[in-house]
């Protein structure tokens, strides 16, 4: 069963267990457990998947926060999506666990908390620990190798591992090659004496197919198959991550140091218009992106006394930056550059918070972080002009757990979120065309601040069954929207979010588990009280997992969610894809098989509405159509492991 984790009913911890009976392609596959998340991948393995959570379309990490094991991965201010997500350094066979916050209701949730926060857990568990050599083959024609080590006598912090693949895909333009790289060593290891200090290394290289997205009115008239692609692109991603680690634990204090760096590069090449904008040479564009990260963080917490503890936090997290767009002719060749910038960029952040036990059955926690962000950006189109800005974002975060019964827990609570200002926002860059029309706000670079509350109910009767119920509430200043047409997050006008969360799990055996949640949303802005387009309203799943002390391993995942609402008054459609897994467990040999989509239905994953173009001589229709992403056919993976 899940487990209560965090200051929230609906927070919780996704473990090892479940996991393992998901279909992982990637890392972010695992969020497909948290209730009422959608995402939707416009690419293909490499490329950054869209967020959908509580009403929010958190684009590529936009209102959507992740950090591994402390360290943020949010891009600040990539070129492609402010607060881009990319978490193809993770290896799924090295994350023990998925601490999730729907709402920004933990006091060292930062930027990008909006939606909620992920916070992954590194390691090896224990039933995989020694060395283990696991190889993957699949329908679309895939190649996965992974092998890794980890002490068998230790707990699984320490390791090194590395993940090899290869996979055509299903349909045009959704290829892709991955190779990463995770390891971890203990420095000093004195837990008792000089605490332990550890050295992480992630890293990933990829390069993949970039599809965009399908105009629905081309596949009816049969000019593109359902998996077709318009325009196929391409792209690179290359991250590296360095991090020293040091914790100590004495007595009534614990402290926690984190430093890290590394280096970023992402290239991508797509059109998602065809020749809406360039009639002849087309829309086509390419995207660089380089960056090296930088980041200290210092956390304490201090046991003042047996009912009440105080948590504290300083750090600083920052970017230094270069990109640039180009307009590509049909030949690949540039014809126009539309972007050339490059930034430096830092968030100091304090924080500080009491947690108070007040009675036996009744605790409370209160704080506030404070950020200081500051961004210095040089615009070199059409002439080198740098501009610089300070923006002060303070987050108050309060919450409230009484426990009248010992199987029954009421939770309150309120916190604030904030999105940065990106370095764009301080340049020149005004696009040629916007896709959305209505509820568009001018003004420069602010913070958009949310302020958001849930009251819920958790009631648990062993492992039996729980039961939680949560109602939410989110008043967000400053609404952002991905438009495929200008290819930027444009700023839109106040919205609000109203929404209930159910959720029931239930363990009727020691190995055997069961799931279901349903959340529905009422978003909308907040003057003309149009829906917030793209967020579906009502998302529901239901799933079931066992792992036998025998040795049977099997799972099933069915989700779905009703039509979202689309720009210009338009409707999607509802959806449903059941997902599936079957293996056996031997102590030294595993056979684990995957199966995606198991009801064979073609799947628009994501749906958009906007305006493009897709006669080559530029005089098709401009008014918006309906586009959408596909979403994989029935494919099935065996992977063979074998461990010493």
């Amino acid at each position: 069963m899940p487990t209560q984790s965090g200051p929230s009913v609906s927070s919780r911890t996704i473990d090892a267990t479940e996991l393992a009976a998901t279909p992982m392609r990637t890392a972010e596959d695992g969020l497909r457990l948290v209730p009422g998340l959608v995402l939707v991948q416009h690419g293909a393995e490499g490329k950054g998947q869209q967020y959908f959570l509580r009403g929010f379309d958190a684009v590529h990490g936009l209102d959507f926060e992740i950090e591994a094991d402390g360290i943020p991965l949010n891009e600040w201010s990539n070129v492609h999506a402010q607060g881009y997500l990319d978490l193809g350094l993770l290896i799924p066979e090295l994350i023990t666990a998925i601490d999730v916050t729907p709402g920004p209701f933990a006091l060292d949730q930062g930027p990008f908390a909006l939606a909620g926060s992920a916070r992954f857990r590194l390691g090896v568990p224990e039933s995989s620990r020694g060395l283990r050599a696991s190889v993957e083959f699949g329908s679309t024609l895939r190649e996965r190798t992974v092998v890794s080590y980890s002490p068998r006598d230790g707990d699984g912090s320490r390791f090194v591992a590395l993940e090899l693949m290869n996979d055509r895909g299903f349909g045009e333009g959704r290829d892709s090659r991955r190779v990463a790289v995770m390891a971890r060593q203990h420095l000093v290891d004195r837990p008792t004496s000089a605490g332990r200090l550890s050295a992480l290394l992630l890293g990933q290289m990829a390069e993949f197919g970039l599809p965009g997205t399908t105009r629905l009115s081309e596949v009816e008239a049969g000019r593109i198959d359902f998996y077709g692609a318009h325009d196929p692109g391409h792209g690179t991603s290359q991250r590296a991550v360095a991090a020293l680690d040091w914790q100590l634990t004495r007595s009534d204090h614990r402290l926690r140091a984190l430093a890290w760096t590394g280096a970023r590069r992402l290239a991508l090449v797509e059109n998602f218009t065809g020749f809406l904008e360039r009639p002849v040479l087309g829309d086509r564009r390419e995207q660089l992106h380089q960056a090296i990260p930088f980041g200290v963080r210092i956390d304490h917490a201090w046991a003042i006394g047996p009912r009440l503890e105080l948590d504290s936090g300083v750090g600083v997290r920052g970017d230094v930056l270069e990109q640039r767009e180009d307009r590509l002719d049909q030949l690949g060749r540039p014809f126009e550059r539309t972007r050339a910038a490059k930034a430096v960029q830092a968030d100091t952040w304090l924080l500080a918070g009491l947690r108070w036990q007040a009675t036996e059955q009744l605790m409370l926690g209160a704080g506030t972080r404070l950020d200081v962000l500051t961004v210095s950006a040089t615009d070199r189109l059409p002439t080198s002009v740098t501009r610089r800005g300070v923006r002060v974002a303070a987050s108050p975060r309060v919450d409230l757990r009484w426990s009248p019964l010992a199987s029954l827990e009421l939770i309150a609570a309120y916190g604030r979120g904030f999105r940065p200002p990106e370095a764009r926002a301080f340049t020149s860059f005004d696009p040629e065309l916007e896709g959305i029309s209505s509820d568009r706000e001018a003004g420069g670079p602010r913070v958009s601040a949310s302020d958001s509350g849930e009251l819920g109910l958790r009631w648990a009767n062993g492992s039996l069954i729980e039961l939680r119920v949560a109602g939410f509430a989110t008043h967000l200043a400053r609404e952002s929207i991905y438009d495929h047409v200008s290819r930027t997050n444009l700023q839109l006008a106040a919205t609000r979010r109203l929404g209930l969360e159910l959720s029931l799990a239930s363990q009727p055996l020691r190995w055997l588990h069961v799931a279901g949640s349903v959340t529905y949303v009422d978003a909308r802005f907040v003057r003309s009280r149009n829906p917030v387009p793209l967020a579906p309203a009502l998302v529901g799943s239901l799933r079931s997992w066992l792992a036998h002390p025998l040795g049977l391993r099997a799972g099933l995942m069915l989700v779905g969610w009703t039509p979202r609402p689309l720009p210009y008054g338009a409707s999607g459609s509802g959806f449903v894809r059941l997902d599936g897994t079957l293996g056996w467990h031997l102590e030294h040999v595993w056979v684990d098989l995957a199966l995606e989509n198991l009801l064979g239905m073609k799947l628009r994953e994501g749906e958009y509405y906007f305006a493009s173009d897709w006669s080559v001589a530029g005089n098709g229709s401009v008014l918006p159509s309906l586009h959408y992403v596909p979403g994989p056919p029935f494919n099935a993976r065996l992977m063979l492991t074998l461990l010493w």
